[in-house]
């Protein structure tokens, strides 16, 4: 644990003399742009780097800053009942007996608490990557959503965080000021239990 520790501060130390880079706090530090020989990044376990790549105030990042491996955190959002209700009274959702009837949730369906429909819950998760502020000026479209699976309920009430991490970088053959980015994230709730996950792939463009 000493161990671990030390090597935090070590790391940090060399954030805060990074040029380009701000350390905020132990656990939110911008490392996209730190040179991974300069931190010894490689004789520092995985548990270690997670400890403070927390990042909760992510610098945009044109599409030559993507690496595959990347990882970041979000900030934590909570969802009230108003998000449910309106979400599935402007969907149309509120006609399924999960969402627009409550005694069918708690008598036949067993549950206590008003659902979040999981796609609500994928939506808040990527508006959260979008508040991050890491796509602003950069992102260009949605390419694909694939992979979404809700593997466990959402209630309302409950607060989100998302995962993400990259996991594949591709130059655009046609165009050559941008490419896709795929990203897979992992939507946590309070407890820290994964409760939707899903792979996004977005074109972003470079930097002029």
């Amino acid at each position: 644990m000493e161990t671990s520790q030390r090597r935090i501060n070590l790391i940090l130390n060399a954030l805060m003399k990074t040029e380009g880079v701000a350390a905020q706090d132990e656990h939110c530090s911008r490392v996209s742009s730190i040179n991974r020989k300069a931190l010894n990044l490689h004789e520092t376990s995985a548990e270690d780097i997670d400890g403070f790549i927390k990042c909760y105030g992510n610098h945009a990042r044109p599409f030559q800053e993507w690496a595959i491996g990347q990882r970041y955190i979000t900030k934590r959002r909570t969802i009230p009942d108003a998000d449910i209700i309106n979400y599935t009274h402007l969907t149309g959702y509120d006609a399924e007996n999960l969402f627009g009837d409550m005694v069918y949730l708690k008598e036949t369906a067993g549950h206590d608490r008003r659902l979040v429909p999981g796609m609500l819950t994928g939506s808040i998760a990527d508006a959260l990557i979008v508040g991050s502020g890491i796509l602003e000026g950069y992102a260009v479209a949605l390419v694909s959503i694939n992979n979404f699976r809700a593997l466990a309920p959402v209630y309302a009430g409950d607060t989100i965080q998302v995962e993400m991490e990259v996991t594949k970088v591709k130059p655009s053959k046609s165009k050559k000021d941008r490419g896709i980015v795929t990203t897979y994230q992992k939507v946590k709730n309070q407890d820290g239990k994964v409760v939707v996950e899903y792979e996004v792939s977005r074109m972003i463009r470079r930097s002029s």
